[in-house]
């Protein structure tokens, strides 16, 4: 009788599909590594690719924000140089305006009416003076109203001086220093 071993046969079969299951747990092991270190690349990557960005943007805001600062400063400035510049023509116009005033009240100011006192107080001339007559004032407070120079012109108190025979007078006037329109 012949007589076979099978269990030889078994062992080597186990010992081969033990040896294909490690070489296939080795070769899943490796994959795995490889999968792991191609994504931790690509991750590590973009983080380093996030970090030269947000260098890159800090500097350009560091830069706008000296342009910004630049650019308050020349605000500031022109702001500056506006507010001398209304200074300067104020002024200019105050130094021709009282003389231009005074030159339109005396082309103005009929023969009949005199001027004794005037006072001016910022943008408003009060003056106190003498007339023949009540109409020769209205007339006079009419030219001062047509000038470009003036605003208002209001009798405040006009009373018949018996002694002197004439009509003292009390008149404010409004000024402005320039035409409208400008010169």
């Amino acid at each position: 009788m012949i007589r076979l071993n099978l269990l030889a046969t078994r062992e080597s079969k186990k010992k081969e599909t033990m040896q294909q299951q490690v070489l296939l747990g080795v070769f899943m092991l490796i994959i795995t590594l490889v999968a792991i270190g191609y994504f931790h690349v690509n991750i590590t990557n973009e983080i380093e690719e996030t970090k030269r960005k947000k260098i890159e943007v800090d500097k350009e805001l560091t830069e706008l924000q000296e342009i910004d600062k630049k650019l308050d400063d020349y605000k500031a400035k022109k702001e500056d140089l506006n507010r001398k510049k209304t200074t300067i023509e104020k002024l200019e116009a105050e130094r021709n305006g009282q003389v231009l005033i005074f030159a339109e009240l005396t082309e103005r100011i009929p023969p009949e009416v005199w001027i004794d006192t005037f006072t001016q107080n910022g943008m408003t001339l009060e003056i106190h003076g003498y007339s023949i007559d009540n109409q020769v004032l209205s007339t006079f407070v009419e030219n001062l109203e047509d000038s470009e120079y003036v605003t208002d012109a209001n009798l405040t108190i006009s009373k018949f001086d018996e002694g002197a025979s004439v009509y003292e007078y009390n008149m404010k006037i409004a000024l402005r220093y320039s035409p409208p329109g400008g010169e």
